[in-house]
């Protein structure tokens, strides 16, 4: 027996191992499905859904006069007060099952959309982070076509970033998203600027790119999801800002 640990490790993706990219179109489908099971649950614990639950509910109990004090007189014990489940449980089944059914379409067109932007081409990078040889969380930067107005400056986009849950509270996550901004940087001298997504159905990601320097830009708004019209908005981070981060953690290692 070894008395070797597990090591961490990350690395590109290239793509050629089948297996490989199996693996990873599996975490990025899982990172999307786990924002829909995000959205639906605040969406249950939303006071003004759950209010209509309650309200379309006890008008149906009332219409069916399944109210303890509407029950027959000659019928005793609990069956009474337990009486009004039967109008209120459907209804809570419906409105789990609805909630759902008008968030799911959102979802998963956005990861239908995150597995086709999948891109190879010169100036993006794809990383794969590595946990004992497991795969564990993947992150890509990929870079916009230039415009003739912008021949002196390059803008990039973080489209992928996920690490799988177990693996979150050590914050692995933040040294992913570094070594990925890093070598972008590093790779291209006219890269000005890096977007992502500042997306609240995903807090451990909006922690990462916010204690990274990602800052949002107040008052746009790219899109909204599912029936509570979750708000995505626009965070970047620019070069200049890196870099002082980056002199700053070179001094206090120095000191």
């Amino acid at each position: 027996m070894s008395g070797e640990l597990p090591t961490a490790r990350i690395r590109p993706y290239y793509g050629a191992d089948s297996n490989e990219r199996k693996t990873m179109m599996r975490l990025i489908a899982k990172h999307e499905m786990e924002a829909l099971a995000t959205a639906n649950r605040r969406a249950y614990c939303n006071p003004a859904l759950v209010l209509l639950w309650l309200a379309a509910s006890s008008a149906f109990v009332e219409f069916m006069h399944w109210w303890p004090s509407q029950q027959p007189a000659g019928l005793g014990g609990l069956w009474p007060w337990f009486s009004p489940v039967r109008g209120y449980a459907p209804f809570l089944v419906v409105f789990l099952v609805a909630v759902d059914w008008f968030n799911r379409p959102y979802f998963e067109e956005r990861m239908q959309a995150s597995l086709r932007s999948e891109d190879r081409r010169d100036g993006s990078s794809f990383w794969l982070l590595e946990y004992d040889g497991e795969i564990i969380g993947l992150a890509a930067i990929k870079t916009r076509e230039a415009k003739a107005t912008q021949a002196t400056s390059v803008v990039a986009d973080l489209t992928h970033f996920t690490v799988i849950e177990p693996y979150r509270p050590a914050n692995i996550q933040r040294d992913l998203l570094q070594h990925t901004i890093r070598k972008a940087f590093e790779a291209n001298d006219k890269l000005a600027l890096i977007h992502a997504e500042d997306d609240a159905l995903h807090p451990y990601i909006q922690q990462a790119l916010h204690d990274e320097g990602f800052r949002v830009i107040d008052g746009e708004v790219t899109r909204t999801m599912g029936i509570m019209r979750w708000k995505i908005r626009d965070s970047t981070l620019i070069r200049s800002e890196w870099e002082r981060r980056q002199a700053d953690t070179t001094k206090g290692s120095a000191g």
